[in-house]
C-alpha cells in the first residue's frame, strides 16, 4: 500500500457510533504514520446548533423497511440571522452556533457571506456562500460590498448591477428584504464615504 494523506477544513462532524480514524496498515511498526488524516478548524464534539438536523420518520410502522430519512436544514442557528430556505428569507434564532466565525481565519471564502459576516469563514455546509449564516460580530459596513473599508463609487457600481433584482440573498439587499431596491440606495447614502 502506498501512503495517503487527507485534509480536512471548515467542517461539521455530527453524530455517528463505532467510527474511528486509525491506520488500517497491519504489521506497521513505524511511529511515523504513512497516512496521515489533518484535520483543522472542525466542529467534531457538541451541537453545532442546525436549524434542523434531519431525522428517520418511521412511517408509524415498527418495520424498518419502510423508514424514510427526512433532511435537515443544515443553516446554522443565529441572533444575528439565518437564511430559511423554505421561505426564502431571514430569520433570527434565540442562540448562536458555534461555529459561526469559526472556520480557517486565512480562508478568503468569508467575502461571499453576507454582512454581517465577522470577517471569517463559518464552518459547515453553507460556510463561504451567500447564505451562510450571520455573524454576531459587525465588523465592517454593510454597504461595503467590496470589503475595501469604504462606501464609495465602486461598492454603488455592485448595488447598481444588482438593482431591482429579487433573487435573494444578494449582498447589494442591504435591508434584507429579499429585493435591491430603493430602500438599500438610501442605506449605502448613509454610509456614503465612510
Amino acid at each position: 500500500m502506498s501512503p495517503c494523506s487527507a485534509v480536512i477544513l471548515n467542517t461539521i462532524v455530527v453524530s455517528g457510533s463505532l467510527c474511528a480514524i486509525a491506520n488500517s496498515i497491519q504489521d506497521q511498526k513505524s511511529s511515523q504514520d504513512p497516512n496521515q488524516l489533518i484535520y483543522t478548524h472542525c466542529w467534531i464534539e457538541g451541537d453545532p446548533l442546525f436549524a434542523d438536523s434531519g431525522h428517520w420518520d418511521t412511517q408509524g410502522t415498527s418495520s424498518t423497511e419502510d423508514d424514510v430519512f427526512i433532511p435537515g436544514d443544515y443553516h446554522l442557528k443565529s441572533q444575528a440571522g439565518r437564511w430559511d430556505p423554505n421561505s426564502l428569507t431571514w430569520v433570527k434564532d434565540a442562540v448562536t452556533s458555534p461555529c459561526i466565525d469559526a472556520g480557517d481565519p486565512a480562508n478568503p471564502g468569508w467575502m461571499n457571506e453576507l454582512w454581517p459576516n465577522g470577517r471569517r469563514i463559518d464552518i459547515g455546509a453553507y460556510g463561504g456562500m451567500a447564505e451562510a449564516s450571520m455573524s454576531p460580530n459587525v465588523i465592517g459596513l454593510a454597504a461595503d460590498l467590496n470589503f475595501d473599508d469604504a462606501v464609495d463609487i465602486a461598492d454603488f457600481a455592485i448595488l447598481s448591477r444588482a438593482w431591482m433584482k429579487n433573487e435573494p440573498p444578494l449582498s447589494a439587499d442591504l435591508t434584507r428584504d429579499g429585493r435591491v431596491d430603493l430602500d438599500d440606495l438610501a442605506a449605502m447614502a448613509e454610509n456614503w464615504m465612510k
